[in-house]
C-alpha cells in the first residue's frame, strides 16, 4: 500500500508538497471544503491522540488497569485515523495535481491549435480553419 502511495506522489511531478498535512494540497488547488474537512479530521484526531495519551500516562501512573486499556485503544485508534486521513488527503492532493497537469496540458494544445490558425489565415491560407 505504501509503495502504490509513492509512486502516485512520484508521479505527480513536483508533489512534495503532496506530503503535507491537514489538507495542505486541497487549499494549493483551490478546493477550501475539502481543505477544511481534512483539516478538522486531521486536527481532531491528533488532539484526541494527544488527549488519550496524557489519560494513558495518568492512568498507568495510578495503576488503572480498566483505564488504561480502554485509553491504549483510543491512542491506537486515533493514531490510525490521523494515518489513514492524512493518506487519504495525500492521495487526492496527487490526484488534483494529476488533473491540473491535463487540463494545462489540454489549454495549450487548444493555444497552439488557434496560434497556428490565425497564422494561416494571415497568410491566406484557410486549410487549418474550421467553417
Amino acid at each position: 500500500m505504501l509503495w502504490l502511495l509513492l509512486v502516485n506522489v512520484a508521479a505527480a511531478g513536483d508533489g512534495a508538497w503532496s506530503l503535507a498535512p491537514f489538507g495542505a494540497g486541497a487549499y494549493i488547488h483551490d478546493r477550501p471544503v475539502r481543505g477544511a474537512v481534512y483539516t478538522g479530521t486531521q486536527a481532531g484526531a491528533l488532539g484526541t491522540l494527544v488527549w488519550s495519551s496524557i489519560q494513558l500516562d495518568r492512568a498507568e501512573d495510578a495503576e488503572d488497569a480498566s483505564r488504561t486499556s480502554g485509553m491504549r485503544a483510543l491512542s491506537g485508534g486515533m493514531a490510525a485515523a490521523l494515518g489513514v486521513c492524512w493518506v487519504v488527503s495525500v492521495v487526492d492532493s496527487s490526484r488534483l495535481h494529476e488533473l491540473e497537469a491535463i487540463e494545462v496540458g489540454a489549454r495549450a494544445i487548444g493555444w497552439d491549435a488557434a496560434r497556428r490558425d490565425a497564422r494561416l489565415s494571415e497568410n491566406g491560407d484557410d486549410r487549418g480553419t474550421t467553417k
